[in-house]
């Protein structure tokens, strides 16, 4: 039996989501951490995030939220400094809604073995936290901790 579940959430709107909007600003590993989401329109929510030092960029994500018939999706482009693609240009990793609680959503990546979930939290008013988990770890990753950014 898997730590969660796998379902697709069917029910979910974009606007579930809007608790993701704004910019929210963290460290790890030495490296600022940055994320930031649109507010729902359309059919789509947008994000980005980026790893970086003063001196260089880790890394880029280009996110989106949309709707398809079998649920909500997360779609993630990720990229190296000088916007060199990691997937192919047709692809781009999938996690799709499996739950959603207040304040807290819950994806799964089901091209994944072992299974791997990804988690958004909203701690409080000012606080996020994302991280990862898969079937065989005895534990979530290290959280990406943001605080967010009221300029």
């Amino acid at each position: 039996m898997p730590k969660y579940t796998t379902q697709n959430l069917t029910t979910a709107t974009l606007k579930d989501l809007s608790w993701l909007t704004g910019k929210w600003l963290g460290e790890m590993d030495g490296f600022t951490i940055e994320e930031y989401w649109s507010q729902p329109a359309g059919t789509s929510i947008i994000g980005m995030f980026r790893m970086f030092t003063r001196e260089a960029v880790k890394f880029y994500e280009l996110l989106v939220f949309e709707i398809e018939p079998q649920g909500l999706v997360l779609r993630i482009k990720h990229f190296s400094p000088k916007l060199k693609g990691w997937e192919e240009k047709d692809q781009a990793t999938e996690l799709w809604l499996v739950a959603l609680k207040k304040n807290e959503a819950l994806f799964y990546k089901p091209q994944s073995s072992p299974s791997k979930w990804l988690i958004y939290q909203r701690l409080d008013e000012n606080e996020l936290i994302a991280y990862f988990d898969q079937e065989d770890w005895e534990k979530p990753s290290e959280p990406y901790h943001f605080v967010q950014d009221s300029k």
